[in-house]
């Protein structure tokens, strides 16, 4: 079905694994490409998962918490299932991704120093790349279930247009005329 998605997973749970933040961050950026280039909002929870954990690593007081072990334990279960459900072209695949995106959810506001608002966090820096890989501030808002307010927000504390160079409109029509003239 998505050997794509299932790779993407697999890299996920080495990640987590791994307690890596910087590459939990960098396979969010990889996956929230993917969603856009493919249209499939459905993948987002997995970018969403990335960073939120990458989040929670973050704050080492947060794996000190009784219920840590079996939260994170039963998360991985989750994304193993995941990966082979999509495997077996399972229709309930995504079901599993959202049910962890629940559970990190959930965790957070009972973990030590709540963190209420993680996953929103999370859903603004998924829909943040969306955008960086060129959707509209609309589009991405859309695509990722933000408030277009708080995307833009969040994108002009960002270097993203630093990083991502635009065009002017006079430079792009006579780059597409040049392109359509050959």
């Amino acid at each position: 079905m998505d050997t794509i998605m299932e790779q993407e997973l697999r890299k996920l749970a080495e990640a987590l694994r791994a307690k890596s933040i910087s590459g939990l961050k960098e396979l969010g950026e990889d996956i929230a490409e993917e969603a856009f280039l493919r249209n499939d909002p459905r993948l987002l929870d997995a970018v969403i998962i990335s960073y939120a954990m990458a989040k929670l690593f973050e704050k080492p007081q947060t794996m000190r918490s009784p219920h840590w072990k079996a939260f994170f334990s039963e998360l991985l279960e989750k994304i193993e299932a995941c990966r082979k459900a999509l495997k077996k072209e399972e229709t309930y695949a995504f079901e599993l991704l959202h049910s962890a995106l629940e559970d990190i959810e959930a965790f957070a506001r009972e973990a030590p120093r709540s963190q209420t608002t993680l996953v929103e966090k999370a859903r603004v820096k998924a829909a943040t790349q969306v955008y960086a890989h060129g959707a509209s501030l609309e589009a991405a808002s859309k695509f990722a279930g933000v408030a277009p307010q708080a995307l833009a927000s969040y994108v002009g504390l960002t270097k993203i247009p630093d990083k991502y160079e635009t065009l002017s409109l006079k430079e792009r029509l006579k780059m597409a005329e040049e392109i359509f003239s050959k």
